[in-house]
């Protein structure tokens, strides 16, 4: 049946069929590795995608459309790219020649080059620049570690990326010279040989420096996942990780060679992380690091019940199973581990506070429906249940400060409002709806006028 198509219907239905979409890709092109690939190019491609706002289909259609245009590129690109290396061999006969390395001779090539430019760098600014990009430590952590400014940081990694990226842009304009064919070597091409590198130094070793860096920038799959009022959503990962957003929530999620990737920009999320030891799960919300091999735990950044504060966000991270450490990319506190039955609030300028939970399900009691809060502001109450209702909620500064413990069902946040009068000092008036549909909540305090 034919329906408008958007951006984000195309990017639903892409989730709803990544794996169909990984095992179409790998039946036209033989190749797992192939199939991952150009299933992220397919993703960035619909992220880009202008759609008409007439532009009607069935969008499984259109996706597998795309994607079998992709799988005929992506054969064309091939034999260029064995063109190349057929050329880039020919110029250089002193490369010894077999039939089953023929693209591992470009590839030590590169590498041999890519390492010589990172050791020329002065020390530290190669140190700094392995650590940022490896590791993944952030400006004021290695600013902290080298005592030097945050701004020396910045120039030390400018300088080293400019460094690599010569390398690289140099390989390419050679491969497509080479080739016979300029600007052919783009998107699947490229990445096919960049696949070759790191099959080549996965299998030798490598060439330490450039190896590392080079495996650790590869991003294999990437999603971004966003919410809006009222409404959750939960996405499984490739690895089998499950993540589930809360209401007006966002989440941007990148895995590499090396490391699992998760910046959470807004709201809350919940994940379930399956233990691989060689490649960690990192959660960044704003200052905050999360840093997991496998466990069950929530990341939630909460919101200034005062829109002026709105820099004075803190984050709270809850542990349901396992174990996490919790770190400030500024270094304003040590590392705090945190596990099962624990969370902590995190917020600048102030010391972590901790507490042990009654039930370590309450790490994210949101995903059942309910919340739940202890010794917390009227204030704080208000701001978490803007995330599932339309209703535009308006309290006053007196209302806000008003302490209180509560257990709510999201579904009657409207109702358990109402009766705030019952329990609390303060008054609720709900006025006819708004212009746009919603209808305005006023709670103040019975002090206020």
């Amino acid at each position: 049946m034919s329906t408008p198509l958007s951006k984000s219907t195309l990017l639903a239905c892409f989730s709803d069929n990544y794996q169909q979409l990984i095992q179409f890709f790998r039946h036209r092109t033989g190749s797992a590795e192939d199939a991952r690939e150009l299933t992220q190019d397919l993703w960035l491609a619909l992220r880009r995608r202008d759609i008409g706002s007439d532009e009607v289909g069935v969008p499984e259609a259109l996706l597998f459309t795309i994607a079998r245009n992709m799988a005929v590129d992506h054969v064309r690109h091939n034999r260029l790219a064995g063109d190349y290396a057929e050329a880039y061999l020919a110029l250089n006969v002193d490369e010894p020649a077999v039939a089953d390395t023929v693209q591992q001779v470009a590839a030590r090539k590169v590498l041999e080059r890519l390492q010589a430019s990172l050791m020329a760098l002065p020390e530290r600014t190669r140190e700094v620049f392995m650590a940022y990009r490896v590791q993944g430590l952030g400006h004021d952590e290695l600013a902290a570690r080298y005592g030097v400014t945050r701004s020396t940081i910045e120039r030390d990694l400018a300088r080293a990326a400019r460094a690599a990226q010569a390398v690289l842009d140099a390989w390419h304009a050679s491969a497509e010279s080479r080739a016979g064919h300029p600007g052919a070597l783009v998107g699947s091409s490229r990445r096919r040989l960049v696949g070759t590198l790191l099959g080549w130094g996965a299998a030798t070793g490598g060439l330490g420096l450039a190896y590392r860096w080079w495996q650790a920038q590869v991003q294999q799959w990437q999603l971004t996942m966003a919410t809006v009022t009222g409404r959750r959503l939960q996405r499984e990962m490739p690895d089998g990780t499950r993540v589930t957003l809360d209401a007006e929530s966002r989440a941007e999620i990148a895995y590499s060679a090396s490391r699992r990737q998760v910046r959470l920009d807004d709201g809350a999320a919940f994940f379930e992380v399956v233990h691989e030891p060689a490649r960690p799960f990192v959660v960044d919300a704003g200052d905050i690091r999360v840093t997991v091999l496998g466990t069950r735990f929530s990341v939630d950044i909460e919101r200034p019940s005062i829109p002026s504060q709105a820099q004075d966000r803190s984050v709270e991270v809850g542990v349901e199973s396992g174990r996490v450490q919790v770190s400030s990319a500024s270094g304003a506190w040590a590392p705090v581990a945190l596990t099962a039955g624990q969370r902590g609030r995190f917020r600048n300028g102030h010391a972590p506070r901790l507490e042990t939970l009654d039930d370590p399900a309450l790490a994210a009691a949101w995903r059942k429906g309910w919340l739940v809060f202890r010794d917390a502001t009227l204030g704080e109450v208000i701001t978490r249940l803007r995330r599932y209702t339309e209703a535009n909620i308006v309290i006053g500064p007196l209302a806000a400060a008003v302490p209180i413990t509560a257990e709510i069902d999201i579904d009657r946040a409207v109702q358990w409002i109402k009766l705030l009068p019952r329990v609390v000092p303060v008054r609720v008036s709900v006025e006819p709806l708004s212009a746009g549909g919603a209808p305005v909540i006023t709670v103040s305090s019975r002090d206020e006028s």
